[in-house]
């Protein structure tokens, strides 16, 4: 599992700057069974021709195709994404934020309309969603310390036992 981890690349990027981690779960294993199964389908369902030879699926490339974003990246983006453990290398905000009572609370916002409802209706303040230097995910990315900021502050505050402050039905980032 972790040779394949390794040799896929996956390594590169899992962990923190100063120490690589493979993951806990056989993600190459996985990978070789998702894709043995898809090809496969095919001759279960009748659709293949009959006297077919196996299908066979290399864990290794299997988990190459999935750890293709890094290298992507890395050619399209000048360099590799940097190991930042739980925060992403590309997406901001998207990292484990503090809590009132010492504990954590993972945020992930994928796009801007989510940055935009995130900034408005959950930290109560319009004014980042709206910033330039903060209106588009390359623009937090590079300016991920202020984009932080204001979203540490009032998680910073909240107890996650209890129901966030001006929460209401329909406050949901995702959800509208």
């Amino acid at each position: 599992m972790e040779k394949a981890q390794c040799e896929a690349g996956l390594v590169s990027v899992t962990g923190t700057p100063g120490q690589p981690v493979t993951a806990d779960v056989p993600v190459a294993d996985i990978a070789a069974a998702t894709y043995a199964f898809s090809g496969g389908w095919p001759r279960w369902c009748g659709a293949a021709r009959p006297g077919g030879g196996p299908v066979e699926v290399s864990m290794l490339e299997a988990l190459a195709g999935w750890t293709g974003h890094p290298p992507h990246h890395a050619m399209h983006g000048g360099e590799p994404p940097a190991r930042t453990g739980l925060a992403h290398a590309v997406i901001a905000p998207y990292d484990a934020c503090p809590t009132a009572d010492g504990g954590q609370v993972l945020l992930s916002v994928q796009n801007d309309r989510e940055w935009r409802r995130l900034a408005k209706r959950v930290i109560g303040r319009p004014e980042p969603g709206t910033d330039p230097a903060g209106a588009t995910n390359a623009a937090r990315a590079a300016h991920r310390a202020r984009t932080d900021q204001p979203v540490a502050r009032p998680l910073g505050a909240w107890a996650p036992t209890g129901r966030w402050p001006g929460w209401r039905r329909r406050a949901s980032p995702v959800r509208g």
